[in-house]
């Protein structure tokens, strides 16, 4: 299913206010002893950066974050495109189950995790490898911001996994713990994870510029299509879904 992520508009809004703290933060924490992280991590550029879309080759990227307009509507928090489909769904499938050990891959700077933070959400894991952004940047951001969270573990048993930069789930293996797995629309992300995504999850949605995808474990689907179907597409893009099913069993 193909929805559209801004008919919970109001879950973004209500976030657009924080976004000076992190622009302090980056100005704060991102020179340490002539160390810095690259410049796509600067909240203030996140509009600069290219969005894969699901099959569709490298130079048909969405380079402009107001390309991504739906009705008018612009992605106006400091977070990077993809990551707006993970915001949305711990949001709405999570409401009341604000504890729940959410675990980001490639975390950059923890923009993620900060958003859901100010929604509530207490119990987070980050895995990065520190190879374009500083550890400093990144505990500067979350530290300050008064959030606690696991770095690098590799035994966590999260219940929601995103995934937005790395070209693999860094562990090799989705814990059986996991309910939703969100990544975004790279092809080789993809492949890779569909392997380990075959046996017990189906794809739940993917958002209405095609540029991320949630699967869920297979218990779950029909609660949480319930709660989401609200949201569909109606303009849904013909055989997309097809064709993310195609990827996975290559």
């Amino acid at each position: 299913m193909q929805i559209n992520i801004f008919k919970r508009r109001d879950i973004f809004d209500k976030l657009i206010r924080y976004g000076n703290e992190l622009i302090t933060a980056w100005d704060t924490y991102n020179d340490y002893d002539g160390a810095k992280s690259e410049w796509w991590f600067d909240p203030r550029k996140t509009h600069l950066l290219e969005n894969p879309v699901l099959n569709q080759p490298r130079e048909k990227r969405l380079r402009k974050r107001n390309q991504l307009n739906y009705d008018q509507l612009n992605y106006e928090l400091y977070l990077y495109p993809p990551n707006y489909l993970t915001l949305l769904l711990v949001n709405l499938l999570y409401s009341n189950k604000k504890g729940i050990l959410i675990e980001d891959a490639c975390a950059g700077m923890g923009r993620l995790i900060f958003y859901l933070s100010k929604c509530g959400y207490t119990n987070f894991s980050i895995i990065e490898d520190f190879s374009q952004i500083t550890k400093f940047l990144m505990e500067g951001t979350l530290v300050t911001a008064g959030i606690k969270y696991l770095l690098n573990d590799f035994t966590t048993a999260p219940t929601v996994i995103n995934i937005a930069g790395y070209p693999v789930y860094p562990k090799n293996n989705i814990p059986n713990s996991v309910e939703l797995f969100c990544c975004y629309g790279n092809e080789a992300i993809i492949k890779n994870t569909g392997k380990m995504l075959k046996e017990n999850y189906r794809l739940l949605c993917f958002d209405h510029n095609n540029i991320s995808l949630a699967f869920c474990r297979k218990d779950k689907y029909d609660d949480f299509y319930n709660i989401i179907k609200s949201l569909e597409f109606k303009d849904s893009t013909k055989n997309m879904t097809i064709q993310i099913q195609d990827y996975l069993n290559k």
